[in-house]
Parts: structure tokens; C-alpha cells; sequence
């Protein structure tokens, strides 16, 4: 998946070709390709649990707003000692910074999955919003994240819905 801002800046995101880690690579016009980056929850180790081996990442979308700031939000599925989970996990990129640890947006259950993310966004002034159908096609289910901000818990906007989507214009 592949956003550009008004400046020519793009950042291009992807499941890699195992299917275990999402990525993402910005472009700039004067300067080319930039480093490539690396899903760090496939290394993730919680203190009171053994480590969790992301099984399959499917699903990368990213959006980019003028300054360069981009977000990427993808679909995880790994193994705990509890059974396998699957997620809805996210990150912002930065220019200077880089990308931010990712954040789980929502998650469950291997019966109770939330869906691939299908849509997401970037008004003008970098706030950004994801959906994605909820288990078992149980409603729309998205989160915010405020410009500087962080990204809202997961809510549910409807009652059933099935690969929904967002367009949003500059002003919001």
C-alpha cells in the first residue's frame, strides 16, 4: 500500500513475503528509499509470558499527511500460552524519529479475531482514524489517533459491517 502527501514525500508499506512482519520504507523525492522498518512485536516479550511468534501480518494500509508525518495500521495473529491471538496494531512514523513502537488497536481471541483493517486516514492536520469489521462480522470497529496524540481504545459504530471504509478531505 502506497500514500503521498502534497509534497511528493510517500510511504510505502507491506507484509513481507513470509507473512511475519509488516514494513514500511518512506520515499522522498530528493533523497530516495528510506530504511526499511521492522514490525518489533514479532520480538515482543511480555515480562510474565514466554515470547509471542507472530504466526501471519496481512493487511498493511498506510496514510500520510503534509508534514510527512505517516501511520500504518495492519492484521497480526501470534501464539501465547493462552491459545493464538489475533490483532489490529498500528504505528506512526515521524520524520527525524522514525517509526514508533506499535500499539495494539484491538484484538481477541482466535474465535473472536477482530478483521483485517480496510480503511484508513489522514486529514490535513495529521489526525488519523482506522476501521475495520469486528469479530465475526459483529460491527464497525474503529479508533482515532489526534494529531501529536495517541490512538483512541477500539469502539464499535455499527452493527454489522463488512470491509468498511473512510474518506476524509483536508479540514477534516
Amino acid at each position: 500500500h502506497v500514500a503521498m502527501s502534497g509534497h511528493g514525500e510517500a510511504m510505502i508499506v507491506f507484509a513481507d513475503n513470509h507473512q511475519t512482519e509488516a514494513a514500511g520504507m518512506p520515499y522522498d523525492i530528493g533523497s530516495g528509499l528510506g530504511r526499511r522498518f521492522v514490525d518489533p512485536l514479532n520480538a515482543r516479550q511480555d515480562a510474565n509470558t514466554n515470547p509471542e511468534p507472530t504466526i501471519r501480518v496481512q493487511c498493511p494500509l498506510v496514510a500520510i499527511d503534509p508534514t510527512g508525518t505517516a501511520v500504518a495500521v495492519w492484521w497480526r495473529s501470534y501464539e501465547t500460552p493462552e491459545g493464538q491471538l489475533a490483532s489490529v496494531e498500528a504505528a506512526t512514523y515521524s520524520r527525524g524519529s522514525g517509526w514508533s513502537e506499535p500499539v495494539v488497536l484491538d484484538t481477541g481471541p482466535e474465535s473472536a479475531d477482530p478483521n483485517c483493517p480496510t480503511g484508513l486516514v489522514m486529514d490535513g492536520s495529521g489526525n488519523a482514524m482506522a476501521v475495520w469489521a469486528g469479530p465475526n462480522l459483529s460491527g464497525t470497529r474503529f479508533s482515532i489517533r489526534p494529531a501529536d496524540g495517541t490512538w483512541t481504545t477500539a469502539e464499535t459504530h455499527s452493527l454489522q459491517g463488512l470491509e468498511p471504509a473512510i474518506v476524509v478531505n483536508d479540514a477534516g
